[in-house]
């Protein structure tokens, strides 16, 4: 059994911390100096979002992060600050086999494009499928609104009702999550 101590600056994805629990393989710590290994939770990851929490590296630690393809994660890995980048959606199994991996010294690092086998899908509505693919071809608002025949202001809150459920923070970001998850191609 390993001892961790997670972190993070903000909530845990529901089902996250109980999902590692119920495989019975790690123990959960209440101080970071107990713990043999570090899981750091983030939906997304740039310098000062990793500036927050460079004090409590002070072992080994695990980026677990919605996309773990993201660059800034892949750079913190590469410069030795962590001992690995996995996607927070990995089913249970990934995520101890990521752990048991970081405590034996090992670097861990998910595969570019590698297929999360967790189940836990975002949910898009047909229409919000049928959206993410209209921003991933560039379409704007108005033009989108003008191809359904909706309104701007639905299509504003359709995108914010995507950008909600796959963690995005812009177009970009939408695009990237769509592909990574398989909810779309380009």
């Amino acid at each position: 059994m390993t001892k961790v101590f997670l972190f993070s600056n903000e909530e845990f994805p529901i089902g996250l911390k109980s999902n590692l629990e119920r495989t019975g393989e790690l123990e959960f710590c209440s101080e970071p100096d107990s713990a043999e290994l570090i899981l750091v939770y983030a939906s997304s990851w740039n310098r000062k979002s990793f500036a927050k929490i460079r004090p409590a590296l002070q072992k080994r630690a695990i980026i677990f992060c919605e996309y773990a393809e993201q660059p800034f994660t892949r750079d913190s890995l590469y410069r030795g600050e962590v001992s690995g980048v996995i996607s927070a959606r990995a089913a249970p199994e990934q995520l101890i086999a990521a752990v048991d991996c970081a405590k034996s010294g090992l670097i861990v690092q998910q595969p570019v494009g590698a297929k999360i086998t967790d189940q836990s899908d975002p949910a898009l509505t047909p229409r919000e499928l049928e959206i993410l693919r209209l921003i991933a071809d560039g379409e704007s608002n108005k033009s989108i609104a003008s191809l359904l025949e909706i309104s701007e202001h639905t299509v504003k809150f359709h995108i914010a009702s995507i950008f909600e459920k796959i963690h995005a923070f812009n177009r970009t970001e939408a695009v990237r999550a769509g592909i990574t998850l398989g909810l779309i191609s380009i």
